[in-house]
């Protein structure tokens, strides 16, 4: 992927912050999809960001859409696929997103590995509808 920006920072939690803050602002959208087994950090923004509902449970601002990261569902879903569909549906009730963040490797529900075929389909959707791509490797 054709990187734009890197935030570096003490801790990963203040870097996705700035990161969703920078999103928002630039496309003037509130919306952020995040995706199953993620891990953001801990503090609110990004701790609403996390998959595991017993971290995040307190601490959901709104504005926030899961989906099935790459693999998820074995063949069964392609979340390329599902995002594209619920995107172009008008009644799918999911605002434009100001980004989608993702880890490309990640370890909070197992380890779990983006295939780059993904990555860039991912990122052809996202350039589609400009939307901000963050990616949350530490």
């Amino acid at each position: 992927m054709n990187y734009k920006i890197q935030f570096t920072s003490p801790t990963e939690t203040s870097v996705v912050e700035s990161a969703i803050k920078l999103a928002r602002k630039r496309t003037g959208r509130n919306e952020v999809i995040a995706f199953t087994n993620a891990f953001h950090g801990m503090s609110l923004g990004s701790l609403s960001l996390t998959a595991n509902r017993s971290h995040r449970h307190s601490f959901m601002p709104g504005g926030l859409t899961r989906l099935p990261y790459e693999g998820y569902m074995a063949d069964q879903l392609k979340t390329v696929d599902l995002l594209e569909k619920i995107l172009r549906d008008k009644s799918s009730d999911l605002d434009l997103p100001a980004a989608i963040i993702l880890e490309t490797v990640q370890g909070e529900g197992g380890v779990n590995i983006a295939i780059i075929e993904w990555l860039m389909s991912l990122q052809e959707v996202a350039r589609c509808y400009s939307i901000r791509i963050i990616v949350d490797d530490v």
